[in-house]
């Protein structure tokens, strides 16, 4: 049944008849349109045959309309003018889950991707102010231990450049034409009173860092909070770079230390208790602008991440990444039925889109039969167009729990996808 400027479909069977109705819109803004999920998974009753009221569902502008009896629950999608007449793929799925694809007209551009990169370099300088400001308070987010020296001064603070620069150092170095060649550098390494600022780390020198503060091993490059064990960073030797000038001219340890576990603070703001404090990047935020890196750094939208084997009975981790939209707007929100008239207003919240799928290695494992989808890493594995990216386990494990978290937040059928899982991670 449809309408001027608005549509109702009424479906002929039941919809679970109890609370939870949620809301998944996915807007593609390349494409000018909105993917809508209603999702009554949540009932009690999940099969649709069960007697009760009908479920209508109306759409027009930017408000979907649920009603049940009297009751209703309207969610009203910010930025987002819909075309009802334009409703499309009007499906249910397994007796619980409503899909449609609507048009969209007269949306406000606030979505930018052409700003991605200057955001970034923005956020880039933003971190190189913060860390001239504070110096050396440094925090651990989780628990507040202090990881740098007492009155310890930076005497530069530096951005770094692109991790793909050193592709393009031919262009910036003169080339030596006599008999012995200097080896052009391959990376950039901190002095003593440097700190260098990544999008997503900063680098400096291992004698910068507070006695006792953090933890390593001495087969293991990872960093740990000495205080409450959470990941760090990992540390960076030049002994093994012999054809590198800038590192062998800056002979010391460098230490690697990820954003999303660090807390700057100035002196103002310090505290005499040593607290959690929030981070300077959350996880969600630094692995999302971390595939958004690699991607664009190397034109690529497949990815095979490794975790780093530290022992050989240690596990370790294979994940293949399909980045399949780098910029959409999600619209989640709940709302109750049956209950008094609800009008929800759902901001949308910027995210990528991508597939992906992951597998333990252990020594056990390793001499037995194959898990399942073994031939799909090996083709990925020789396929050119598909950069490798190696990661430490801990942050490795922690990128497997956050995509596996946010499947679980997506409707049902919506979850797999050609044998891949679905995932989303915001982005800023």
């Amino acid at each position: 049944m449809a309408g001027i400027g608005s549509l109702s479909a009424t479906c002929t069977n039941q919809f679970p008849s109890s609370e939870v109705v949620r809301l998944h819109a996915e807007y593609k803004p390349m494409l000018s349109v909105v993917n809508i999920y209603l999702d009554f998974s949540k009932s009690n009753i999940r099969n649709i045959s069960t007697p009760g009221s009908n479920i209508t569902v109306t759409t027009e502008k930017n408000v979907i309309t649920v009603m049940k009896g009297g009751n209703s629950v309207q969610f009203e999608m910010n930025g987002l003018v819909l075309c009802p007449l334009s409703c499309r793929g009007l499906k249910l799925c397994g007796g619980h889950e409503l899909q449609m694809t609507l048009q969209t007209t007269g949306v406000n551009d606030f979505l930018d991707t052409d700003s991605c990169f200057m955001s970034q370099v923005s956020g880039q300088n933003e971190m190189v102010e913060k860390i001239h400001l504070c110096q050396s308070r440094c925090f651990c987010s989780c628990c507040g231990q202090r990881l740098f020296k007492h009155h310890g001064i930076f005497e530069r603070v530096l951005p770094l450049p692109s991790e793909n620069w050193s592709d393009f150092a031919d262009f910036w170095f003169c080339h030596c034409h006599g008999d012995t060649p200097k080896p052009r550098p391959t990376s950039v390494w901190p002095k003593k009173s440097d700190c260098l600022v990544s999008n997503t780390y900063i680098l400096v020198s291992a004698s910068h860092v507070a006695d006792g503060a953090v933890q390593e091993r001495k087969d293991n490059p990872v960093l740990q909070c000495a205080r409450c064990g959470s990941f760090l960073g990992v540390t960076m030797s030049n002994q093994n770079k012999e054809n590198d000038a800038a590192a062998l001219s800056v002979p010391h340890k460098a230490c690697q230390l990820y954003l999303h576990a660090l807390s700057f603070t100035t002196e103002s703001e310090e505290s005499v208790f040593e607290q959690p404090r929030p981070p300077e990047v959350s996880l969600e935020l630094f692995l999302s602008q971390l595939i958004q890196e690699q991607s664009r750094l190397y034109t690529s939208f497949r990815f095979i991440v490794n975790s780093t084997a530290v022992r050989e009975h240690d596990r370790s981790l294979t994940v293949l990444i399909w980045l399949l939209d780098q910029d959409q707007l999600l619209y989640i929100a709940e709302g109750l039925l049956p209950s008094v008239p609800q009008k929800l207003k759902v901001q949308g919240q910027r995210a990528i889109k991508m597939l992906y799928r992951a597998v333990v290695h252990t020594s056990v494992t390793s001499n037995s039969t194959p898990p399942p989808g073994a031939d799909l890493f090996e083709t990925w594995q020789k396929d050119n167009t598909v950069h490798g990216v190696t990661l430490p386990h801990p942050l490795c494990l922690k990128l497997v729990t956050l995509l596996m978290n946010n499947t679980k937040k997506l409707p049902p059928y919506q979850r797999r996808l050609n044998g891949f899982n679905v995932t989303y991670l915001q982005k800023k």
